[in-house]
């Protein structure tokens, strides 16, 4: 759910996978919406790349976006 989260943010704000990485170290709104502490391991753009990659690949992204748009 972390990640699916961290997906949600990177719409909602329109960021990039680097932008996304660095706005989870620098908000704390960020890493309290997706479950992180201060001292928390972050998520990189390079695992956030491969997350949406592997959902996109699956066909799962627009599944995704479609539950969470519904509701």
């Amino acid at each position: 759910m972390l990640r699916v989260k961290v997906l949600m943010l990177q719409r909602w704000y329109h960021l990039s996978d680097p932008q996304t990485e660095e706005a989870l170290f620098d908000r704390i709104s960020f890493m309290k919406f997706i479950g992180l502490s201060l001292t928390s391991a972050k998520l990189d753009s390079t695992t956030i790349c491969r997350f949406r990659n592997a959902l996109s690949a699956k066909e799962l992204d627009q599944k995704l976006l479609a539950i969470l748009t519904s509701v």
